[in-house]
This record gives structure tokens, C-alpha cells and sequence, in this order.
């Protein structure tokens, strides 16, 4: 018995939302929908490559490979998103500065 045989594209759903939801709300972000989202679009795509005959075994492993490449790409990328600049504080426009506004 395979897990989960008929929600493949449910998952698939299931990811899409979690992962627009996560740009929406705060509590989806807090608890990690991205992460989840992009697991469960992976899911849909290996099963997909899974069950298709007409590809053979060894651009079935280079498909696998590919997947979770994206994967770990699209969690870090994220990730590198949402974490502020390093030099955000230290500098001030210099349209503020001709303003008169001073750098705190």
C-alpha cells in the first residue's frame, strides 16, 4: 500500500496554500508554513516522477537530485528573506541628511 495514494494533489494544494499563507499571516510564518509548503509541492513532484513510466531510472535519480536541490534552495532563500540587512542601522538618505534629520 502506498502512502497516501490518491492525495498527491491534494498535497500538492495543500503546499500552495500553506506557502501563500505564510506571507499573509504571522502564526503561519511563526509555525513554519514555508517549509511545509515547499515539502509537500516536493512530494507531489517526486510521486509525479515516480509514477511516470516513460522516464528511466537514471534521469529519474538526476530528477531527484534536481528536487532536492530546489528545495534546500528555496527554504535557505527564504529564509535569507525575511532576516534584516546588516547595514540597515548605519547609514541615513541623503535626501533625510538635506532635510536636516540626523542620524541617531
Amino acid at each position: 500500500m502506498r502512502f497516501f495514494q490518491y492525495g498527491n494533489k491534494a498535497a500538492l494544494l495543500v503546499g500552495i496554500i500553506l506557502m501563500i499563507a505564510d506571507s499573509f499571516t504571522s502564526i503561519a510564518h511563526e509555525f513554519g508554513a514555508w517549509q511545509v509548503g515547499c515539502m509537500f509541492c516536493v512530494w507531489y513532484s517526486v510521486s509525479a516522477i515516480r509514477e511516470d513510466g516513460r522516464i528511466n531510472k537514471k534521469l529519474k535519480k538526476w530528477f531527484y537530485v534536481y528536487l532536492a536541490i530546489v528545495f534546500v534552495l528555496a527554504i535557505s532563500l527564504h529564509d535569507s528573506a525575511d532576516s534584516p540587512s546588516a547595514t540597515v542601522g548605519k547609514s541615513i538618505n541623503q535626501s533625510l541628511k538635506a532635510l536636516g534629520i540626523k542620524d541617531r
